[in-house]
Protein backbone atom coordinates (compact mmCIF):
# COMPACT_ATOMS: atom_id res chain seq x y z
CA UNK A 1 0.00 0.00 0.00
CA UNK A 2 1.46 3.25 -1.10
CA UNK A 3 1.32 6.29 1.50
CA UNK A 4 -0.28 9.53 0.81
CA UNK A 5 2.49 12.21 1.53
CA UNK A 6 1.78 14.29 4.38
CA UNK A 7 0.97 17.79 2.97
CA UNK A 8 -1.25 20.28 3.98
CA UNK A 9 -2.77 20.58 -0.27
CA UNK A 10 -3.39 16.62 -0.01
CA UNK A 11 -5.49 16.98 2.94
CA UNK A 12 -8.75 17.14 0.57
CA UNK A 13 -7.66 13.40 -1.00
CA UNK A 14 -8.09 10.56 0.90
CA UNK A 15 -5.74 7.73 1.12
CA UNK A 16 -8.38 5.19 -0.46
CA UNK A 17 -8.72 7.59 -3.34
CA UNK A 18 -4.90 8.66 -3.45
CA UNK A 19 -4.28 4.94 -3.37
CA UNK A 20 -7.18 4.06 -5.87
CA UNK A 21 -5.25 6.80 -8.54
CA UNK A 22 -2.13 5.27 -8.15
CA UNK A 23 -3.62 1.63 -8.85
CA UNK A 24 -5.25 2.77 -11.79
CA UNK A 25 -2.09 4.81 -12.93
CA UNK A 26 -0.50 1.70 -13.06
CA UNK A 27 -2.76 -0.50 -14.22
CA UNK A 28 -2.77 2.13 -17.43
CA UNK A 29 1.01 2.14 -17.67
CA UNK A 30 1.61 -1.69 -17.57
CA UNK A 31 -1.47 -1.98 -20.75
CA UNK A 32 0.09 0.10 -22.45
CA UNK A 33 3.66 -1.43 -22.30
CA UNK A 34 1.90 -4.83 -22.81
CA UNK A 35 -0.05 -3.66 -25.85
CA UNK A 36 3.67 -2.82 -27.77
CA UNK A 37 4.42 -6.22 -27.92
CA UNK A 38 1.28 -8.58 -26.74
CA UNK A 39 -2.11 -8.61 -28.81
CA UNK A 40 -4.14 -7.65 -25.30
CA UNK A 41 -7.53 -6.38 -25.73
CA UNK A 42 -7.80 -2.60 -24.15
CA UNK A 43 -10.59 -2.77 -21.79
CA UNK A 44 -8.69 0.26 -19.19
CA UNK A 45 -11.40 2.43 -18.75
CA UNK A 46 -9.92 5.32 -17.52
CA UNK A 47 -12.58 7.65 -18.14
CA UNK A 48 -14.17 6.33 -15.11
CA UNK A 49 -11.61 7.77 -12.99
CA UNK A 50 -10.61 11.10 -15.09
CA UNK A 51 -12.09 13.48 -12.55
CA UNK A 52 -10.35 12.27 -9.42
CA UNK A 53 -6.93 11.88 -11.33
CA UNK A 54 -6.78 15.33 -12.35
CA UNK A 55 -7.59 16.43 -8.73
CA UNK A 56 -4.91 14.40 -7.32
CA UNK A 57 -2.48 15.32 -10.13
CA UNK A 58 -3.85 19.46 -9.33
CA UNK A 59 -2.74 18.23 -5.81
CA UNK A 60 0.56 16.86 -5.67
CA UNK A 61 1.29 19.55 -8.53
CA UNK A 62 0.64 22.71 -6.42
CA UNK A 63 2.45 20.44 -3.06
CA UNK A 64 5.52 20.38 -4.83
CA UNK A 65 5.52 23.90 -5.80
CA UNK A 66 5.20 24.46 -2.25
CA UNK A 67 8.01 22.51 -1.20
CA UNK A 68 9.97 23.93 -3.60
CA UNK A 69 9.37 27.83 -2.95
CA UNK A 70 10.39 26.24 0.70
CA UNK A 71 13.23 25.18 -0.42
CA UNK A 72 14.07 28.73 -1.88
CA UNK A 73 13.27 30.53 0.88
CA UNK A 74 14.15 28.88 3.80
CA UNK A 75 17.13 26.41 2.90
CA UNK A 76 14.61 23.37 3.01
CA UNK A 77 16.88 20.32 1.17
CA UNK A 78 15.21 18.86 -1.79
CA UNK A 79 16.64 15.70 0.10
CA UNK A 80 13.02 15.83 1.85
CA UNK A 81 11.15 12.25 1.76
CA UNK A 82 7.88 13.83 1.05
CA UNK A 83 9.11 16.26 -1.77
CA UNK A 84 10.67 12.78 -3.31
CA UNK A 85 7.61 11.23 -3.26
CA UNK A 86 5.45 13.92 -4.51
CA UNK A 87 7.37 14.07 -7.46
CA UNK A 88 7.35 10.47 -7.86
CA UNK A 89 3.76 9.69 -7.77
CA UNK A 90 3.20 12.88 -9.84
CA UNK A 91 5.32 11.38 -12.57
CA UNK A 92 3.64 7.72 -12.37
CA UNK A 93 0.54 10.04 -12.88
CA UNK A 94 1.25 12.21 -15.58
CA UNK A 95 2.76 9.48 -17.75
CA UNK A 96 -0.94 7.49 -17.17
CA UNK A 97 -2.49 10.72 -19.11
CA UNK A 98 -3.35 9.54 -22.36
CA UNK A 99 -2.28 11.25 -25.01
CA UNK A 100 -4.12 12.77 -27.57
CA UNK A 101 -4.13 11.00 -31.54
CA UNK A 102 -3.76 14.06 -33.58
CA UNK A 103 -0.17 15.98 -33.88
CA UNK A 104 -1.85 19.43 -33.62
CA UNK A 105 -3.23 18.54 -30.33
CA UNK A 106 -0.31 16.35 -28.66
CA UNK A 107 1.02 20.30 -29.40
CA UNK A 108 -1.55 21.72 -27.74
CA UNK A 109 -1.94 19.72 -25.10
CA UNK A 110 1.81 20.35 -24.46
CA UNK A 111 1.44 23.59 -24.42
CA UNK A 112 -1.26 24.22 -22.32
CA UNK A 113 0.00 22.13 -19.58
CA UNK A 114 3.07 24.60 -19.92
CA UNK A 115 0.96 27.40 -19.38
CA UNK A 116 -0.59 25.05 -16.45
CA UNK A 117 2.37 24.75 -14.76
CA UNK A 118 3.86 28.29 -15.11
CA UNK A 119 0.42 29.52 -13.95
CA UNK A 120 0.38 27.74 -10.66
CA UNK A 121 3.41 28.53 -10.18
CA UNK A 122 3.38 32.47 -10.12
CA UNK A 123 0.28 31.86 -8.44
CA UNK A 124 2.56 30.25 -5.40
CA UNK A 125 4.73 33.49 -5.38
CA UNK A 126 1.93 35.99 -4.88
CA UNK A 127 0.78 34.03 -1.61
Amino acid sequence: MRRKPDHWLLNSISQDEYQKVLSVADNKLINNSLKKCCDIEDNFDFEENEKLIYKVIDSLELAAIELQREALNEGFSYQNDEFTKICHDLFILLRSLPLPNDEIEKIKEFRQEIDDFYQKLADSYQK
